[in-house]
């Protein structure tokens, strides 16, 4: 036969309470461990259970100067924050925006997209390429859009 708890209430309060926040620090390390698998496991720096593919490139604007002449410098600009989107049909699967240099870099699973680029500026204006992406591979594209001088 167990013999009667002499503790006062306020002690066993205090035990009950340290018991609970002990449960509740346990419960949340082990969410923890579960959301880092899962993470790891769709892609994440823990390594991927998918084959993936990317897709890199730059998105440039031409032309910049408002008269060319056969021989003159008037090369395509870098693009920033231009809107580089993967498409599957009419499905956006990924998207991201250009560095300031006019670069970008998607990874995907591998499989066959329309690329759509818009331009951020003064001018709207689209560029879109067909592309078929393959497993461990690195896709590189030159995507130009039309500054609209004329």
């Amino acid at each position: 036969m167990r013999e009667p708890d002499k503790r006062s209430p306020r002690l066993k309060a205090v035990m009950t309470a340290r018991r609970l926040a002990r449960n509740v620090l346990v419960a949340g390390m082990l969410l923890a461990v579960v959301a880092a698998c899962g993470t790891a496991a769709s892609g994440g720096s823990g390594g991927s259970a998918r084959p993936t593919a990317q897709l890199t490139g730059h998105v440039l604007v031409s032309p910049t100067c408002p008269v060319e002449r056969p021989g003159s410098a008037c090369s395509p600009a870098p693009v920033a924050d231009a809107l580089v989107q993967l498409m599957r049909g009419d499905a956006v699967v990924a998207q991201t925006r250009t560095s300031p240099g006019g670069a970008f870099r998607l990874t995907v699973d591998p499989g066959a997209f329309t690329v759509r680029v818009s331009n951020p500026g003064r001018y709207p204006s689209q560029a879109t390429r067909q592309v078929t992406l393959t497993s461990g591979a690195t896709a590189t594209l030159r995507l130009v859009l039309d500054s609209g001088i004329r």
